[in-house]
């Protein structure tokens, strides 16, 4: 984790603590979490280790699946709005997939909305 771990809000506490199977008190790791001044880095690192289970960052398991959700949706529209405009230029499906650095398939599938 690149943040100073040792400026958590929850150094020196017990890890356990933190693991959605153990927590009997959510809203007392919420508020710990709440009031940490590395917060966002770990939740960061969280999203982007793709940890399954504890709360990171202040968000339980299931919040952070949403937020990664979230955020493939927007790639996926994102994708979809640059492959239109490339097709929109006269540029073929091989061609978009050649400069996009993805296959044909991909490029298919975002023009029919499966991805």
């Amino acid at each position: 984790m690149s943040a100073d771990m040792s400026q958590a809000a929850c150094a020196g506490m017990d890890v356990n603590f933190f693991f959605d199977d153990y927590v009997d008190n959510r809203d007392m790791v919420h508020r710990v979490c709440g009031s940490c001044p590395v917060r966002k880095e770990c939740l960061a690192e969280a999203l982007e280790s793709n940890q399954t289970h504890g709360i990171w960052g202040g968000k339980a398991t299931h919040e952070r699946r949403e937020m990664n959700d979230r955020q493939t949706n927007r790639v996926a529209k994102a994708r979809r709005h640059q492959i239109r405009a490339l097709l929109g230029t006269g540029m073929t499906r091989a061609e978009i997939a050649d400069r996009m650095d993805v296959d044909v398939r991909t490029v298919r599938r975002a023009l029919t909305g499966e991805s």
